[in-house]
């Protein structure tokens, strides 16, 4: 903000500078404290005259119908320091042409509006790069260009990324589920983008492990069938293990703890579980993590005091909600200790 008042003195008057807050509330229909956080984060904005913000208001409406263009400027008000005028009918028609569909482009768009901020050529080589990445992908598969267009449609935030790294996302999908990932994935594009070794990763391999009487190619089938389940939180998965500790889970009872609670509380209500039994099983495991890792760093310093001083008698809901949290952040590396120490046992008892 001081970079673009100093040059101005004018900006630097608080009568002169509540005027143009004015002028931007007014230009993007916001109110005065709507207005303040968009100039907080683009502070050029307080250098656009009413008429400049209007025309480019207009420009993003005449060419994105049917997008809540005040909506997506709140998202990105960046989009109101661009060259609009010029620059977004070229951007739209290389994306209607790629998609040839006008709800399509709009819908990637409105995810995505960065798409805007690449230039027409980046625009155009990165959906013809990526589209022959993603061709070989689902070739396996039996995809076709229409899943091509589906894929980038429904998670344009692929077309942010470098070839090598889409290529790289894919490439953990097919070492996860060999043959099969893109199954999966097509379904949901959004799964692309999750990180696979600290995120998908350990919930597949947890499903693997608690479906026990699927083969595969059921658990493929299963998740194909079910992808939004691998974007559920990594503390509802913590919960489906330590359940699956207790009781064997099938596929209903899955859904269910992934399905029926809307938190941590309502999940300890509905199984009648202890804050005492479920405080104890994640301090335990943390701990394990704790002496593995031989430091607290990794952990962080947001824990409760008992967890460095020993197990207490009783857990709040709070404390709770805190090693749930972190246990779920730390889910690869607790799954590979507990996975580790689970193989020692098994070798002591072959001694």
């Amino acid at each position: 903000l001081f970079k673009v008042c100093s040059p101005n003195p004018k900006l630097c008057d608080d009568a002169y500078l509540r005027g143009r807050l004015q002028d931007v509330a007014t230009a993007t229909r916001q109110d005065i404290p709507c207005a303040v956080q968009l100039v907080a984060r683009v502070p050029t904005l307080l250098s656009y005259s009413p008429a400049t913000l209007a025309t480019k208001i207009a420009t993003l409406e005449e060419y994105l119908i049917g997008v809540d263009i005040i909506k997506l400027i709140k998202r990105q008000p960046t989009l109101l320091s661009r060259d609009l005028e010029f620059s977004v009918p070229e951007k739209v028609r290389i994306l209607y042409d790629f998609f040839g569909d006008d709800q399509a482009t709009v819908k990637a768009i409105e995810r995505q509006p960065a798409l805007l901020f690449m230039g027409p050529n980046s625009l155009e080589d990165r959906l013809k790069g990526h589209s022959k990445i993603l061709r070989v992908a689902l070739k396996e598969v039996g995809g076709t260009d229409a899943d091509i267009r589906l894929v980038l449609s429904r998670a344009p935030s692929l077309l942010s990324y470098e070839a090598n790294t889409l290529r790289a996302n894919i490439r953990m999908w097919n070492d996860v589920l060999p043959g099969a990932g893109a199954r999966i994935w097509r379904k949901m594009p959004t799964l692309l983008q999750m990180d696979m070794d600290a995120n998908l990763g350990p919930k597949i391999r947890i499903l693997r492990n608690i479906l026990t009487h699927l083969d595969a190619s059921d658990l493929v089938s299963f998740l194909e069938s079910n992808p939004s389940f691998l974007a559920y939180s990594k503390e509802r998965f913590t919960r489906l293990s330590f359940e699956s500790e207790s009781r064997k889970l099938d596929c209903s009872c899955v859904r269910k703890t992934l399905q029926a609670d809307r938190g941590l509380a309502s999940w300890l209500s509905r199984t009648g579980c202890s804050t005492e039994i479920f405080g104890d099983w994640l301090a335990t495991r943390l701990t394990a993590l704790r002496s593995t890792i031989k430091s607290d760093g990794a952990l962080g310093t947001d824990l409760p005091r008992r967890l460095k001083t020993g197990l207490g008698a009783s857990w709040s809901v709070k404390e709770l909600q805190m090693l749930e949290k972190k246990h779920g952040r730390m889910l690869s590396e607790i799954e590979l200790v507990m996975l580790r120490q689970s193989f020692e046992v098994d070798l002591k008892s072959l001694e």
